[in-house]
């Protein structure tokens, strides 16, 4: 379920785009399957393709001088550049990827906090030589992330704290 403030944001764009109610809709149902932003069925992804569409809409209006501008929305591809291809890594599992990364390393021995290490991890979780957390497919950074996962528990537990 989107917040208010996304919900907010997503009617600004139809608002500064001058879209009507028919063609929102519309909008909407392309890229989300949902006729309403308030669809407590919307998730994460649906927002961002519902966001880069209006943003396409509102910055050719504008261009073509339909829309009036709107000082709040300055970035002309903010949304758009969001949007990762069909089955890659996003910025949510590639931040997931990091923060895990830090965290296990607190608990790894000098010589382990290491891109080596690290690789290891990535080639054991996705049966991939040495790639880097940019390049994962979602699937793989997922399996990543359970990797990363596992090892902090182990690494946090009474067992894997060395002396």
């Amino acid at each position: 379920m989107l917040t208010n403030k996304e919900k907010g944001l997503i009617h600004r764009y139809k608002r500064a785009a001058g879209i009507p109610d028919a063609e929102y809709r519309s909008l909407l149902r392309r890229h989300s399957g949902a006729a309403s932003a308030a669809d407590a069925e919307l998730h994460q992804a649906q927002y961002e393709s519902i966001m880069a569409a209006l943003e396409t809409v509102y910055w050719e209006r504008l261009d073509t001088g339909h829309a009036r501008p709107d000082p709040r929305i300055r970035a002309r591809r903010y949304w758009r550049d969001k949007i990762v291809p069909a089955g890659r890594i996003n910025s949510r599992q590639y931040r997931t990827i990091c923060n895990l990364w830090q965290l296990l390393s607190d608990y790894l021995p000098e010589a382990d906090r290491c891109t080596q290490y690290f690789s290891g991890i990535v080639r054991r979780s996705t049966g991939r030589a040495d790639l880097g957390a940019s390049a994962l497919t979602s699937h793989q950074a997922g399996c990543v992330i359970d990797a990363l996962k596992d090892r902090l528990s182990y690494a946090i537990s009474p067992k894997g704290i060395t002396e």
